[in-house]
């Protein structure tokens, strides 16, 4: 089956099977509208074209910004040049490997490189099939001579099947290698009877077979031979007998203990009836598996390497077994003794937080660095129990207490302490503070779902905190905007303020004084919008009414008529702007039709409000009101 196997990185990634019409064309690119699409960074938008003429396979580069590259030459931009079964096109980082073996000459494998149809006239058994004498095909099939290639990490096959083939680093040769130990015509593969006779063409590094320098030589099967740097092997057809059978299956067992293949590939062997010996070796030699050296060895029955190979393999998993062994025996007796450095080394700093803390009262001069002290040594001792990666069952071991006990014993003592130190700070007129430490009380909290006895103390101890400033605020006689400055603190807490923050939006109904404070900021802001209105200060009117409604979305539903108030003066902001000299009379209507609704809804709770300022301002405001419906629209 003619196909495309495209690599990167030495790995194929996918198989393009190509059309068995005598005429097609492929064109490749980045584009999606080409037939077959590069992902690659490199590749143009339509880079380059592969075109079959009557069963002949031709590459043309499509002037791409850079090139196509044909066995690593590049290729002239708009020119087709022909292919041979095994080239490679490269475009970018991808590899297209193409697999032709309706041509003559099939070389399987990964790179090989023959004359162009312009730079040689082909053999006739190329370029006529019926001029082909059909003994002459029918014993080179029988003959299944192959020519396996080694030189710079490439590996190449080809089926010998002309009467004459050269080899050479010119491109003028059948066979090309191009390497700089190798001459331009260095030898050549002549048929012979029925074998090939293989003669060196005075090259410049000579042609060694089976270790031998020579001229003209008969090869047989199989047959090592050097090319200068180029190791080949020569083999033939052999029979699937029973005995060949039998070599086959005991040299797979053999690769299989020397670590050459796996199990899997073993059963493969093993459950396949038509592969011989050869289609192993050329198999393990295209993959990098086996060196063409080794596998001659093994062909002409050395198998002492392979044996050898098994021995040392087992030694060596021997040696690694007892290594890990001894390893992990060292490892568990180094993790003891550092495991009970640790267990010393927390409890040591456990005690000394408690110390500390015992001597806030003792020394209350220096309270602060003991409760600082204390802390920082509670914060250790659990970071070094996160770090000491400790079964339970081998901490056990060492002292009474698992690792979980000791932490939650240190949680404990830690959060007490925290709370003894919030409470020094509150006493000293620093709540931010306080707040700030307790977090870790929050966090805990938060973590485990519960609300401890502790945790309620510590929000009592805020809530305390707050209602005394919020008290001092009502009290105070000092401006709206002050007071709205007061009050912000405790409706928008910082970010260090976890614990606020997480009342204020989670456990609203139990935070009481967050809950006043709210109202009571977004009455300031609706007194100072109706101020605003009377001014005429319609921009900073509607502002602050977006703000009072904020603050009043995280309050629970009530009698209470702000909300409609904030609405009356929206729409008395609405009524304003529409009696203006560029108003629409339409919007006017409505909006006073609106109005009116609202202030017959909230005018029988208007008594009902203590505070006779605010009262006032909504009269001034419905006055503010009726003056301008009195303007003609």
């Amino acid at each position: 089956m003619e196909k495309i196997t495209v690599y990167k990185d030495n790995q194929p990634i996918e198989e393009i099977p190509l059309t068995t019409e005598a005429n097609a064309q492929y064109r490749f690119g980045r584009s999606l509208e080409n037939e077959i699409i590069v992902q690659d960074q490199k590749a143009s938008r339509h880079h380059c074209l592969l075109l079959k003429r009557e069963g002949k396979y031709f590459i043309k580069d499509l002037g791409s910004t850079n090139g196509t590259f044909l066995n690593e030459k590049q290729l002239p931009p708009q020119v087709e040049t022909p292919l041979q079964n095994g080239d490679v096109a490269r475009i970018g980082s991808h590899h297209y490997h193409f697999t032709l073996p309706s041509l003559s000459l099939t070389m399987v494998g990964q790179e090989a490189v023959q004359p162009s149809l312009t730079d040689k006239e082909l053999p006739p058994t190329l370029v006529d099939p019926e001029a082909i004498d059909f003994s002459f095909e029918e014993f080179f099939q029988e003959m299944g001579a192959h020519l396996l290639i080694s030189y710079e990490g490439k590996r190449e096959l080809y089926a010998l099947e002309q009467k004459e083939i050269t080899i050479g680093r010119s491109d003028e040769n059948d066979i090309v290698i191009s390497h700089s130990s190798i001459s331009g015509h260095h030898a050549v593969f002549r048929l012979i009877g029925s074998c090939f006779e293989l003669e060196d063409l005075r090259s410049t590094n000579g042609t060694v077979v089976n270790g031998q320098l020579i001229h003209k030589t008969r090869l047989s099967s199989p047959s090592l031979i050097s090319f200068g740097d180029a190791v080949c092997l020569y083999t033939t057809k052999e029979a699937n007998t029973k005995k060949h059978r039998e070599q086959l299956e005991k040299t797979a067992k053999l690769l299989l203990k020397a670590g050459l293949i796996n199990k899997k590939k073993w059963k493969q062997i093993l459950s396949d009836p038509n592969l011989t010996l050869r289609d192993l070796g050329e198999d393990l030699i295209l993959n990098n598996v086996l060196t063409i050296v080794l596998w001659h060895k093994i062909l002409i029955g050395e198998t002492k390497i392979l044996e050898e190979a098994s021995s040392t393999k087992i030694e060596k998993k021997l040696f690694l077994a007892l290594t890990l062994f001894f390893l992990l025996l060292g490892t568990l007796f180094v993790g003891l003794y550092l495991i009970k450095n640790a267990d010393n080394s927390i409890r040591n700093l456990y005690q000394k937080a408690r110390n500390e803390w015992k001597l806030t009262k003792k020394e209350p001069l220096r309270a602060e660095d003991h409760f600082q002290s204390s802390l920082q040594a509670f914060d250790k001792a659990l970071k070094n129990i996160k770090i000491t990666l400790i079964k339970e069952s081998i901490q056990s071991l060492l002292s009474e207490e698992t690792t979980s006990q000791l932490k939650k014993k240190i949680e404990q003592e830690k959060a007490k302490m925290t709370l003894d130190y919030a409470k020094f700070l509150i006493s000293k007129g620093r709540a931010k503070e306080a707040i700030k430490i307790l977090s870790f009380l929050f966090q805990k909290s938060k973590k485990k779902k519960t609300k401890t006895a502790l945790f309620r103390e510590a929000v009592l101890l805020i809530n305390n905190h707050y209602w005394k400033e919020f008290q001092k605020l009502e009290r105070s006689q000092t401006s709206l905007q002050n007071k709205a400055k007061a009050l912000i603190p405790i409706v928008y807490p910082e970010d260090t303020d976890e614990l606020t923050n997480y009342y204020s939006s989670k456990d609203i109904e139990h935070f009481l004084v967050y809950k006043k404070s709210l109202r009571k900021l977004a009455q300031i802001y609706i007194s100072l919008a109706l101020e605003y209105l009377i001014q005429e200060k319609i921009n900073a009117t509607e502002n602050l009414c977006n703000q009072a409604n904020s603050l009043l979305a995280k309050l629970p539903p009530s009698t209470d008529p702000k909300k409609e108030i904030i609405q009356c003066i929206s729409l008395a902001c609405e009524i304003y702007r529409q009696s203006q000299d560029h108003g629409v009379p339409e919007l006017k209507q409505k909006a006073v039709k609106q109005f009116q609704k609202i202030w017959q809804k909230i005018q029988p709770k208007l008594s009902a409000i203590p505070q006779k300022e605010f009262r006032a301002a909504l009269e001034r405001m419905h006055r503010f009101v009726q003056q301008f419906l009195r303007k003609p629209s």
